[in-house]
């Protein structure tokens, strides 16, 4: 995954603060924010699906998921790439590094990787 760049990623640090704010539970808003501070979070590109069940560069997503101790992953945000600012061309070069990565088998989160 290529990701957001520096002006795309603080487009997305704010969704992700509004998201932490919108939470009615102090003690939720806590918990999130020390597991953001952690860095226990992984920002992902995913793809809506074309009417051929081919994913759709127009219909990419960046989503930040959180990484909880017992290993439960929690999805927290997902913002569309024209909201970050990230071009069409952007969204193409992004599913061709995804589809690249699955076609090589790399896992989404590298520690899964074999060290062997």
């Amino acid at each position: 995954m290529t990701g957001p760049h520096l002006d795309q990623w603080q487009l997305l640090r704010k969704y992700i603060v509004a998201a932490v704010q919108d939470l009615p539970d102090p003690d939720d808003r806590s918990y999130i924010a020390a597991l953001l501070d952690a860095g226990r979070y992984d920002v992902m590109a995913e793809f809506d699906l074309n009417e051929d069940d081919q994913p759709d560069p127009r219909g990419c997503w960046y989503k930040v998921v959180l990484n909880q101790s017992d290993g439960t992953i929690v999805p927290l945000v997902r913002v569309h790439y024209t909201r970050l600012g990230v071009t069409d061309d952007e969204a193409e070069m992004e599913l061709a590094c995804v589809l690249a990565q699955q076609e090589h088998g790399i896992p989404d989160d590298i520690s899964e990787l074999d060290e062997s």
